[in-house]
C-alpha cells in the first residue's frame, strides 16, 4: 500500500513518468470498460448526456477546478433525484426524465450566471 501511495504521489508531482508506472493505461482501460458496460445497460444517449451535461453547470458557476467538481457532482445527484421523482410520479421513462432534469439544471445555471 505504501509503495502504491508513493508511486501515485510521484505521478501527481511529476506527470512525466506516468507511462512507466502503467497508471495511464489502467485508467483508460477502466474508463473504457465503465462506459462500454453502462452503454450496454442504460443506453448511449443516457450515458453520453450523463457524461457531458452535469459538468456544464459547474463550468458556468464555479471559478476554480475544485468548485467545478463540487457543483458538477451536486448537479448530477440533484438531476438524478429530480428525474427519478418526475419519472415515477408522471409515469415517464426514467432515462429521458433524468436527461431533461440535467438540461433544466444547466439552463438554471445559465440564468443564475446572467443574473449575477
Amino acid at each position: 500500500m505504501c509503495r502504491q501511495r508513493e508511486s501515485m504521489s510521484r505521478v501527481v508531482i511529476d506527470p512525466g513518468p506516468v507511462h512507466l508506472l502503467g497508471w495511464q493505461d489502467a485508467g483508460r482501460f477502466g474508463r473504457g470498460l465503465a462506459v462500454a458496460v453502462s452503454m450496454k445497460t442504460a443506453g448511449i444517449l443516457f450515458v453520453f448526456a450523463s457524461m457531458v451535461i452535469p459538468p456544464m453547470p459547474g463550468l458556468v458557476l464555479a471559478r476554480r477546478v475544485w468548485g467545478v467538481f463540487v457543483v458538477s457532482l451536486c448537479a448530477a445527484l440533484l438531476a438524478i433525484a429530480a428525474g427519478l421523482v418526475t419519472s415515477f410520479s408522471l409515469d415517464l421513462p426514467t432515462g429521458p426524465a433524468i436527461i431533461c432534469a440535467q438540461g433544466a439544471l444547466f439552463v438554471l445555471a445559465l440564468l443564475l450566471r446572467v443574473r449575477n
